[in-house]
């Protein structure tokens, strides 16, 4: 009687196909650290795979079929990671005025995180879309305005979605003004500021042309003139008041940038031991609270600053709680972004002290 071939042990084509899989994976993953999102990534995942593979079965006469079939589904899995990974997103969003009506016909330009342009222009309800855009950070500019500074996510957290919505952004149909950093006399003062005063490094507003709402503490966006500060060329920041809600946008990319609270007459906060700031923000940023007080020429003098503060990226509202440790009137108070590379959309629900 013909003797029958013997039959692989199923243990033995299991570890067979074990090492081939562990090989394709280390391989993918070697690459993808110095190849992020270049083809050598997945034509040097199967060419490789398959060489090594090749030698395996050479050197440990393995079943020639077996480690075929795992190399090639390994690949098609590579394959499709790639295109994962590398899968460019589209920002969706849309644009309204102040007074919560659309924007139409407005040209945005999106900056990604390689430094290239993307244009758009949004429609009759104000709604834009951005395609292939890479993932990292991004900033929306509208006339020289900034309108958000996001993030892109990997491809692996768009996996179930290509698509990256920013809501409503505010536009204020005008350039904003800056807040320098370094102190510049007023260009409508007369005189040189007496010889015995010595303006902060970052003291530069004039006095109010008018007096603000009388505050009740409760809300101090409800009783204040809020001016966007950042330095030109390094940072950008936009305040708008939407329905009740002010909606802070900032983006730093060499220097801090911020937004002022000016109160006329001055407010008194003795009887206050802590700022509480409630709201949202797209990104996690760092953020202190500076409060100045107007000298007799206009120029505002830092009296008290917080240590930074970390204010995470909440869908829902949170509540962070600053320690006040002054005791007098103030002028204006400052939520100042001071950290190099951070950018969000902050929507502030309330300010108020306690």
């Amino acid at each position: 009687m013909a003797s029958q071939p013997s039959q692989k042990p199923a243990i033995d084509i299991a570890k067979e196909v074990a090492v081939v899989v562990g090989l394709i994976i280390a391989i993918f993953t070697l690459l993808a650290i110095v190849f992020p999102k270049s083809l050598v990534l997945p034509v040097g995942t199967i060419v490789i795979g398959l060489i090594l593979t090749g030698i395996l079965v050479w050197a440990r006469k393995w079943d020639l079929r077996t480690a075929i079939i795992t190399w090639m589904v390994m690949s098609l899995l590579a394959v499709s990671a790639y295109l994962v990974i590398s899968r460019r997103a589209t920002v969706v969003g849309s644009v309204i005025a102040p007074n919560g009506s659309p924007v139409a016909g407005l040209t945005l330009v999106l900056t990604d995180s390689d430094g290239v342009d993307h244009k758009a222009v949004t429609d009759a309800l104000g709604a834009f879309e951005i395609r292939n855009v890479p993932d990292g950070k991004f900033t929306i500019v509208a006339d020289g305005e900034l309108l958000i500074g996001g993030r892109v996510p990997s491809g692996w957290e768009r996996i179930f979605n290509p698509r990256v919505p920013v809501y409503d952004l505010p536009y204020k149909a005008t350039a904003l003004a800056v807040v320098a950093t370094t102190a510049i006399p007023p260009t409508d003062t007369p005189s040189p500021p007496p010889a015995t005063f010595t303006p902060a490094p970052t003291d530069t507003s004039t006095p109010l042309p008018s007096p603000t709402p009388e505050c009740k503490f409760d809300n101090l966006v409800n009783c204040s003139r809020f001016v966007p500060v950042f330095i030109q060329g390094e940072s950008a920041s936009s305040a708008t008041l939407i329905s009740g809600k002010l909606q802070v946008s900032f983006s730093n990319s060499r220097g801090g940038s911020g937004v002022a609270f000016q109160f006329a007459p001055p407010l008194d906060v003795k009887d206050f031991r802590f700022l509480e700031l409630s709201g949202t923000s797209t990104h996690a940023f760092t953020f202190l609270v500076e409060y100045k007080v107007r000298g007799a020429d206009g120029s505002l003098t830092i009296v008290h600053a917080s240590a930074n503060q970390s204010f995470p990226a909440m869908v829902v509202m949170q509540t962070i709680t600053v320690p006040l440790e002054y005791g007098g009137a103030v002028d204006e108070i400052v939520l100042d972004f001071p950290a190099q590379g951070e950018s969000s959309l902050l929507t502030i629900e309330s300010l108020r002290f306690r």
